[in-house]
C-alpha cells in the first residue's frame, strides 16, 4: 500500500475505515501508533505524505505513510481519525464525505473550542450534529442521515437499523474537559440478556430493567481499551474493539461501556447492580451515504 495510503479514495466508510486502520491492527510493519492531539499543517500534510485538500487548509489529523522513509505513522484521537476516514470517502466527484461536512458556502469550518484544540469536529460535534442540532457543520445538500439517537429531551431511531460504516458517537454534558467519543462502526450484533455470546464476556445480568443490548465493533482512535481489542499490552491509538451499547426497548440508545469493567455512561437511567455509572449528554449515530 505505502504511499498510495495517503491519497487512495474509496467508495464507502467502510471501505474507507478498513484499509486506514490496516497497518494499525497488525503486529508486523513497524507502525507508530498512539493515542494524541497531534495535529499537521497542510505543508507538513504536503511534504511528508503528499496530501493536498483545502479541508485541511487548518492542519489536519496525523494518520498517513512518511514517503518514501516510512513508517505507518497514527498520533491522532478520536475525531482527527474519523475526519482522516471521512476525508478518503468519494462524493460526486471530488468532494469527499469530510467536505459535505465542515465547508459550508464555500468555506471552511473551524471547530476549535477550548476543550477540542483541533480544527476539526468534535465527538461532540458529530453527537449532536446527528440529533439535528446547529453544530456549525454543513446542513446544506447534506449527505448525512440519522439513524438513531437519545439526548436529555428527545430520542429517536433504533440501533437495530445501524449498519457498517455508520457513525457511532457520544457527547459528554456542559463543563467536562472532554468532549465524548466518535467511532467508525464494523460490525453490530444484538445480544440476549442472560446467553452467553462470544461478542460480549457477561450475561448481561448486572442490568435489572427493560432494556436491548448491542456489541456494536467499532474503528476509532482511543486510550481506553474495549472489548476483544486490537490494541495490547497497554497500546493506545488506532485500533478495532467492541463496546457495548444499551437502548430502551424501542432501540433508542440510552447507555455505553467501553467494556464490562469501565464505568457505564448512561444518557437516561438504567437500572444495574454496576457501581460505576456517569452521566452523558446525547448518544447518537449517523450515516454518511456518498453519492
Amino acid at each position: 500500500m505505502s504511499a498510495s495510503y495517503n491519497t487512495t479514495q474509496y467508495n464507502t466508510i467502510l471501505d474507507a475505515a478498513n484499509a486506514i486502520a490496516a497497518p494499525f491492527i497488525t503486529t508486523t510493519g513497524g507502525a507508530q501508533n498512539e493515542y494524541a492531539y497531534s495535529l499537521y499543517s497542510a505543508t507538513q500534510l504536503q511534504n511528508e505524505y503528499g496530501v493536498v485538500d483545502d479541508v485541511w487548509a487548518a492542519g489536519g489529523p496525523i494518520v498517513g505513510y512518511n514517503s518514501p522513509n516510512g513508517p505507518y505513522n497514527a498520533a491522532t484521537d478520536c475525531s482527527g481519525f474519523t475526519a482522516r476516514v471521512l476525508s478518503c470517502v468519494r462524493v460526486q466527484g471530488h468532494q469527499s464525505l469530510y467536505a459535505n461536512l465542515v465547508m459550508v458556502d464555500g468555506q471552511l469550518v473551524s471547530f476549535k473550542t477550548p476543550t477540542h484544540p483541533q480544527p476539526f469536529p468534535s465527538a461532540m460535534d458529530f453527537a449532536n450534529y446527528f440529533t439535528g442540532a446547529d453544530t456549525g457543520m454543513n446542513r446544506t445538500n447534506s449527505l448525512w442521515q440519522p439513524i438513531a439517537y437519545q439526548s436529555s429531551s428527545a430520542a429517536s431511531g433504533s440501533l437495530s437499523n445501524v449498519q457498517p460504516g455508520d457513525i457511532l458517537a457520544y457527547s459528554l454534558p456542559p463543563g467536562n474537559t472532554d468532549t465524548g467519543h466518535v467511532m467508525t462502526v464494523y460490525s453490530i450484533e444484538e445480544l440476549t440478556r442472560g446467553q452467553q455470546s462470544q461478542a460480549w464476556p457477561t450475561h448481561l445480568n448486572e442490568f435489572t430493567g427493560s432494556n436491548r443490548f448491542f456489541a456494536v465493533t467499532v474503528y476509532d482512535s482511543s486510550n481506553v481499551l474495549h472489548y476483544q481489542d486490537t490494541r495490547v499490552n497497554g497500546a493506545t491509538g488506532v485500533g478495532r474493539g467492541t463496546v457495548l451499547v444499551i437502548t430502551d426497548m424501542n432501540g433508542a440508545p440510552v447507555g455505553f461501556q467501553f467494556n464490562e469493567n469501565f464505568v457505564l455512561l448512561y444518557v437516561k437511567p438504567i437500572a444495574t447492580t454496576l457501581s460505576k455509572t456517569d452521566l452523558l449528554g446525547t448518544l447518537a449515530v449517523g450515516r454518511g451515504i456518498p453519492r
